[in-house]
């Protein structure tokens, strides 16, 4: 299976995006005042900021091998 495109929405945007794109660099390939695409690995990963009235909840993970540690 390769999944090309995953979209999820975010209810504390500006955190998931610093959090993202700060903590595991990963690259920032757009982005809008409500949304931000990044790349992981062969994957798109598009957050959307979610409405106040909305509390999304994911699980997800990434698997690094260990020799990919700093």
């Amino acid at each position: 299976m390769n999944i090309k495109h995953v979209t999820m929405y975010a209810s504390n945007f500006d955190a998931t995006k610093q959090f993202y794109l700060n903590k595991f660099q990963f690259p920032l390939i757009s982005e809008d005042s409500d949304r931000f695409t990044m790349n992981v690995g062969k994957t798109t990963v598009t957050f959307i900021e979610a409405s106040l009235n909305e509390i999304p909840f994911y699980h997800f993970a990434f698997d690094i091998p260990s020799n990919q540690f700093e």
